[in-house]
């Protein structure tokens, strides 16, 4: 594994955009890629703080570091990368983007083609954020069992929860009875129309052949 990463860092170093395709076609092509391999969600840091993670992996190969180089490049550097073994024994490179700021200025007008579940989580973070400002000049109870409630939609995996979000709530000393007058909330879609580079992108991360 440090061997890897050592490789990995050379490849970093050296790293200059010499890649085929616009910007703007690369754009589109990591929209799709993002679509298939990318999470969009956060952690609690304390209190109702939450904070935004964004992340996509993929198996490590020459190609994979370049392609995602390219990316941090196209997003201002503001990522990090990691290099892990998975439960195969394959090593994996791991892009990660954090903080509301990166999120906000970097993530968000970059990733304008996701659609489904990936562009609402990017609404719900907004409403998150929101609901952080709102709950430091408000006691109202329903705000903070609201910003829990998105929080915890954020991903459909709830069984990797450390907490439910009953026992969540409870450490914030709220009543999870809370959680049947929170009203639903219409999340909206993308309307944009896919492209070819963004179905390829998307066959990039997530197709197969065989």
């Amino acid at each position: 594994l440090s061997e890897v990463r050592s490789w990995f860092l050379t490849k970093k170093n050296k790293f200059n955009n010499t890649g085929k395709g616009t910007d703007e076609e690369f754009c589109i092509l990591a929209n799709g890629f993002w679509q298939a391999e990318g999470y969009i969600g956060g952690i609690f840091r304390s209190g109702f703080n939450f904070y935004p993670i964004c992340t996509a992996t993929q198996l490590l190969s020459e190609h994979s570091v370049l392609f995602f180089l390219r990316l941090d490049k196209s997003l201002s550097n503001k990522g990090t990368f990691s290099i892990t073994l998975n439960s195969f024994g394959k090593f994996v490179i791991v892009y990660r983007l954090s903080g509301w700021d990166t999120f906000f200025s970097i993530f968000v007008p970059y990733f304008y083609m996701l659609y489904g579940a990936k562009y609402q989580a990017i609404h719900k973070l907004k409403k998150i954020y929101e609901l952080r400002d709102l709950i430091k000049n408000n006691s109202d109870d329903m705000y903070k069992v609201l910003l829990v409630s998105i929080a915890y939609s954020l991903t459909a995996h709830s069984s990797r929860y450390k907490l439910s979000i009953q026992d969540k709530l409870v450490s914030f000393n709220l009543d999870p009875i809370l959680l049947q007058k929170v009203s639903s909330i219409n999340w909206p879609d993308n309307k944009i129309s896919p492209s070819f580079l963004f179905i390829l992108g998307f066959f990039l991360g997530d197709g197969t052949l065989h």
